[in-house]
């Protein structure tokens, strides 16, 4: 039986004195859905109501999603 694709997700928060925090978790999904579904826990889980960004990547797919949390929406077109 084949194994599940393997995801990679990246998290940044923005530190309250400056710089970032940068954590990653690797987890495999069934599908992408799931990937994505379980993706967007662990980030609301780990930024809470910081501000912060995600990025999901897999070896298979590269960039499958990415999430601003709490970010003002960037400038212009």
């Amino acid at each position: 039986m084949p194994s599940a694709p393997e995801y990679q997700l990246r998290i940044a928060r923005h530190r309250p004195r400056g710089g970032v925090d940068v954590e990653n978790a690797i987890f495999d999904a069934t599908t992408m859905q799931v990937a994505i579904a379980q993706a967007t826990e662990l980030t609301g889980r780990f930024l809470g109501n910081q501000l912060g960004v995600a990025t999901l990547t897999s070896a298979k797919w590269g960039l499958i999603w990415s999430y601003r949390h709490n970010m003002p929406d960037p400038p212009g077109p």
